[in-house]
């Protein structure tokens, strides 16, 4: 059997971790070796149990990605491309790692870092289309302007210097552009094709989510008199204290599921009887009773709440998860709050979302249509495209 190893070096978003755990659980099915390789490891260590876990150091862990990225250069900004002499010595000991684990197939879901270091070496590369760009592209689809893509391409220059400097100081081919760091021997887009910005230039393939898909129920059929609004967010979110005002408006029932909260915003959330829980995601009877659930927008909770049927709130915190909110909006079944002044009207907001019949029954119908999209059996296929990638090594 072959040794494979999956990679991320996503800090901030769980879904990659989530998708490679799934990954690897298929083929420790077949009786492959699998190792897991995260940033996260703490997030890892919780989602990927079975396999063997290594710690993978990544540029700038805590930074928090820029909502206004305006392209994959910006991303690559976020995770730290720009000092050269870290990503070089980052770089470096990928090659290491690399060496001391020996893989017959690596599988990447975004990691930057270790797909430059393997650049021009058999890869599979899975995720989101968000970042999968098609060859050449450098520009994050609807995301402003004129404005963003003078900024785009200002960032694309100064991201491939740093490439350049790094790959000719490792004696390394280097890739044409920065979005093509992503390139690779096969690329697998696991998601609905409704998010994949990139869906009409896209040749690669489109495998699906790869989680199960909930079973969905309609929101306004069981309606209580008090809806239920569901609040999942992060424990050093800036704008917790209009949130937790427009969960404790009269007429709703407000809920927050938080890993951590400072203890005044813990008192005033108690004091206007916003029910605290100390969890990252809620159980799906939870949702399954909500009638709005207000989040940040990572990839696959979007998913797994729209396969449900539940109109979503997007208080996004990266460039991709307001793709992801215009999306949801764009077809009437969320909101994107992202604006200043638009945070100060959350509690309009959120009752406005909370009293709108369509948006219920639109969220529901499309539950129905997407549910096939979840009955790819991704995960299988993308361990069959790893097993083709170890053979051919």
């Amino acid at each position: 059997m072959s040794k494979i190893l999956l990679a991320t070096e996503a800090v901030t978003e769980s879904s990659p971790v989530r998708r490679l755990a799934l990954v690897a659980d298929a083929l420790r099915r077949r009786g492959h070796d699998t190792i897991v390789a995260a940033g996260d490891l703490l997030a890892a260590t919780a989602l990927a149990e079975g396999n063997s876990l290594i710690a993978l150091p990544v540029l700038a862990p805590a930074r928090r990605p820029s909502v206004a990225a305006a392209g994959y250069s910006g991303l690559l900004i976020d995770s730290g491309f720009l000092d050269a002499p870290a990503l070089h010595t980052l770089a470096n000991g990928c090659d290491t790692l690399l060496a001391q684990i020996a893989p017959d197939a690596i599988v990447l879901d975004r990691a930057p870092v270790l797909s430059l270091a393997s650049w021009g070496k058999p890869r599979l590369l899975i995720g989101e289309g968000a970042h999968l760009p098609p060859p050449g592209y450098d520009r994050l689809r609807s995301l402003g302007g004129d404005a963003a893509q003078s900024r785009a391409a200002s960032m694309q220059e100064l991201v491939m210097g740093a490439i350049l400097r790094v790959q000719n100081r490792r004696f390394r081919p280097a890739p044409d552009c920065p979005a093509d760091v992503f390139s690779a021997s096969e690329r697998l887009i696991c998601t609905l094709a409704e998010f994949d910005p990139f869906v009409a230039e896209r040749t690669d393939r489109n495998i699906g989510p790869l989680q199960a898909a909930p079973q969905p129920s309609d929101p306004w059929a069981a309606r209580p008199e008090a809806p239920r609004i569901i609040a999942v967010v992060d424990g050093d979110y800036p704008h917790l204290t209009p949130l937790l005002a427009a969960l404790a408006q009269r007429g709703l029932k407000g809920e927050l599921y938080v890993a951590e909260l400072p203890g005044p915003l813990k008192m005033m959330a108690e004091q206007a009887g916003v029910l605290v829980r100390f969890a990252a995601w809620p159980a799906d009877d939870a949702l399954q009773a909500a009638q709005i659930v207000v989040h940040h927008g990572e990839q696959m909770a979007v998913e797994h709440l729209l396969a449900l049927g539940r109109p979503q709130l997007l208080l996004p915190r990266a460039a991709e998860q307001i793709v992801r909110g215009q999306i949801l909006a764009s077809r009437g079944i969320g909101a994107l709050v992202t604006e200043a002044e638009h945070l100060r009207a959350l509690d309009k907001i959120v009752a406005r979302l909370a009293a709108d019949r369509g948006v219920h029954e639109r969220a529901y119908a499309w539950a129905r249509t997407v549910q096939e999209e979840f009955n790819k059996q991704g995960a299988e296929l993308a361990a069959d495209a790893a097993e083709r990638l170890a053979l051919a090594g």
